[in-house]
């Protein structure tokens, strides 16, 4: 009797089974996740911090963070809150920010960093309003990386933030964020990218098993990751990271009934 063979040798889904080119796998990746050129307007891209921003420094006792309408509880000067979106070239980056300052009358300095270079911004008043941060240089096309820190305030918070504005010319072309929250996409877009491969599966044989192997190149297994050599409606099978030294084979299966 032949059992199924699984072997984990270390690239995330292998796509030799699949004749699936990587540009196609990017482009149904973002297109699951609703990553997508959204309508640019008058004032630009509007990429919202509730599906495109992470809290990704935060001292011990922070207490911000992100929601579904964007930055909330921003309190400590030493937190870093970092908004991602992919632009289609080099160029110029105009960036505006979309924020209120609680209570009104309160007002707030905090600044932007992107490549390295950090520009301020002076926040006042109670209503959401655009604020101009300023133009940024990107040398390169692809994902940016655009770093918010509180700098000083009058009262208890920096600001409630909820988009940066991006236009100029390094986004003529397609922009990359997760654009709205239906169906409650910024869970998946914060998430973590979910690539799903699939073949097909020939009706004109008699199969025992199927045999799939996962190779995770050096270092791109990043802590929280999950690598699935074989899944199906009703299980999966993989590798979990859950610390620098870590790893776990996870294997699950349900009924596809009810067994109430």
């Amino acid at each position: 009797m032949r059992y199924p063979k699984f072997t984990l040798l270390l690239c995330a889904v292998l796509a030799s089974f699949l004749s699936c080119k990587k540009s196609e796998v990017q482009t149904n990746l973002e297109e699951k996740l609703s990553l997508r050129a959204a309508s640019s307007g008058a004032s630009g891209y509007e990429v919202p911090l509730g599906g495109n921003a992470f809290v990704t420094s935060a001292p011990s006792g922070a207490v911000e963070v992100i929601n579904s309408n964007g930055l909330a509880n921003w309190t400590n000067a030493n937190s870093v809150i970092s908004t991602y979106a992919k632009v289609p070239q080099a160029g110029a980056l105009r960036v505006k920010i979309r924020a209120k300052v609680l209570p009104s009358g309160d007002s707030s300095t905090v600044k932007l960093t992107i490549n390295g270079v950090s520009k301020q911004i002076k926040l006042k008043g109670g209503t959401l309003k655009d604020y101009t941060v300023g133009t940024y240089s990107l040398n390169a096309a692809g994902y940016i990386k655009m770093d918010l820190q509180g700098v000083s305030k009058s009262g208890g918070y920096f600001a409630d933030v909820s988009h940066l504005i991006l236009d100029s010319s390094a986004t003529n072309g397609t922009v990359i964020y997760s654009d709205n929250n239906v169906d409650n996409t910024y869970y998946w877009s914060r998430r973590g990218p979910s690539c799903h491969l699939s073949y097909t599966i020939p009706t004109n044989q008699q199969v025992s098993y199927y045999y799939s192997e996962v190779k995770v190149p050096a270092g791109e297994d990043k802590i929280g990751s999950y690598f699935m050599a074989n899944g199906f409606g009703q299980g999966y099978f993989g590798m979990q990271v859950n610390s620098a030294t870590e790893r776990r084979i996870l294997f699950s299966v349900w009924s596809p009934y009810s067994t109430d």
